[in-house]
C-alpha cells in the first residue's frame, strides 16, 4: 500500500544514516529525479484520498469590494 511505503521511506529508523525528508518543504533539497518522485507519490495519496471522499474541496466565492 502507498501509504505504509511513504511511511516507511519518511520515518528514519535510528540505525538510519539517509537523509529522508520528514516535510514536504525537504524534499526540494533532493535531487531533481527523487524530487520528482516525492512529488508523483504525494499528488498519488491526495487523489486517492479525494477519490474515497476522504476529503471535500471547497471552491470559495470571491468578495466583491
Amino acid at each position: 500500500m502507498l501509504i505504509v511505503k511513504l511511511l516507511v521511506l519518511a520515518v528514519p529508523t535510528s540505525n538510519s544514516q539517509k537523509n529522508i525528508p520528514t516535510h514536504y518543504k525537504d524534499i526540494t533539497c533532493l535531487p531533481v529525479q527523487q524530487q520528482l518522485q516525492w512529488r508523483a507519490a504525494c499528488w498519488e495519496e491526495l487523489e486517492a484520498l479525494q477519490n474515497s471522499k476522504f476529503m471535500n474541496l471547497w471552491t470559495f466565492p470571491q468578495i466583491a469590494k
